[in-house]
């Protein structure tokens, strides 16, 4: 599917190129301003509010934050969310939620394509996924809840298999500063309504969460559940959640969450 893409031709021009170029943009006159590091030539272009994203290999590229068409190799083109300005990027964002205005219980097509805001709140898809890990990444999550507390974790490896083999999650290199409630879910496959693929027989995991996840019995975490400040009795697993967000052993709900990956 086309993800909704609003984009700013201020980010868009702030790139730095892979030949070591760099791009600038000014505001006022609308023009952007590129100087070539390999010939040491300037170029001017320009920009009208309607052009077209430039197109990167990856956020690598990017010195701005914003939203970018990516094209990691020919053949192979999707709207990205490029983090720059959080530390150790830049990010390539792979879901977001800070607005609540996406419906994440969806079935294996919507959660296997992507859906959402690209530059609001998404899932980017698990083909995307499996092919932007096909070597291991760096995983950062980082999350919020209703309280203002912040928390945040990363993982040195982050792979997701192909489809046939359920979108498998492989997780490791834990750091951060909450419990490494990933560390269940590792070696699980993805589970939505529609395909039931965690370990319980009597139970569909991902229908008592109303959304899809990486499925053991059933969650841990689940970022993909639903937004609310209200946490639900035990067994009603609908709601963003983390084990042990705050120490103790319990469950808060969660208000924002970010997934970014770095190569």
């Amino acid at each position: 599917m086309q993800f909704m893409v609003n984009t700013s031709i201020q980010c868009l021009c702030k790139v730095q190129m892979m030949n070591g170029g760099v791009a600038s943009y000014n505001s006022s006159t609308g023009v952007c301003k590129y100087i070539d590091a390999s010939t040491h030539t300037e170029t001017e272009t320009m920009y009208a509010a309607d052009d077209t994203p430039i197109v990167l290999a990856s956020c690598l590229e990017t010195t701005c934050s914003g939203v970018y068409q990516i094209a990691p190799y020919p053949g192979w083109t999707f709207s990205g969310y490029c983090d720059a300005d959080t530390t150790g990027g830049p990010w390539t964002v792979i879901q977001n939620r800070h607005i609540g205005d996406v419906d994440f219980f969806r079935n294996w097509n919507e959660y296997k394509n992507g859906f959402g805001n690209i530059d609001g709140d998404f899932w980017i898809g698990n083909d995307n996924l499996h092919r932007l890990t096909a070597d291991p990444c760096v995983l950062r999550v980082e999350l919020e809840d209703w309280a203002g507390n912040f928390q945040y974790i990363e993982y040195t490896q982050f792979q997701v298999a192909n489809e046939a083999n359920n979108y498998r999650l492989s997780i490791g290199g834990y750091s951060g500063n909450v419990y490494d409630a990933m560390a269940y879910h590792h070696g699980k496959d993805f589970c939505t309504v529609d395909r039931d693929n965690d370990e319980i027989l009597t139970v569909n995991c991902a229908l008592i969460s109303d959304s899809g996840w990486w499925m053991s019995q059933c969650t841990k975490c689940n970022l993909n559940s639903i937004r609310t400040p209200i946490l639900p009795p035990i067994g009603n697993n609908r709601f963003i959640e983390w084990f042990d967000y705050l120490p103790g052993g319990s469950y808060v709900t969660l208000k924002n969450t970010k997934m970014m990956i770095r190569n």
